[in-house]
């Protein structure tokens, strides 16, 4: 998993492989540390290992830790427990 801030409210996170949209799509299943919330996750168009975070606050100019849990790819396996990914805000 990778995860990449592509504007101050806008998160892109990319799986090695297709994930099931439903589980992909649930903001509770993902968290960003330094308390940002998360507005809503979307799949993104024809790319199905990306989505796009939404989030409601603007990042500031830091490092920023990514947690995903429940995520499953559209084989049924699920991505492990906490895995992480690091960004920092542009």
């Amino acid at each position: 998993m990778n995860a990449q801030a592509i504007s101050g409210t806008q998160v892109k996170v990319t799986f090695s492989t297709a994930v099931e949209e439903m589980a992909a799509t649930e903001i509770a299943n993902y968290s960003i540390n330094h308390n940002i919330p998360i507005q809503l996750a979307s799949l993104i168009d024809d790319s199905p290992n990306e989505v796009l975070l939404i989030l409601k606050k603007a990042l500031q100019t830091d490092t920023y830790t990514l947690t995903t849990n429940h995520i499953k790819d559209r084989n049924g396996n699920t991505v492990p427990a906490n895995s992480t990914a690091f960004y920092s805000a542009m």
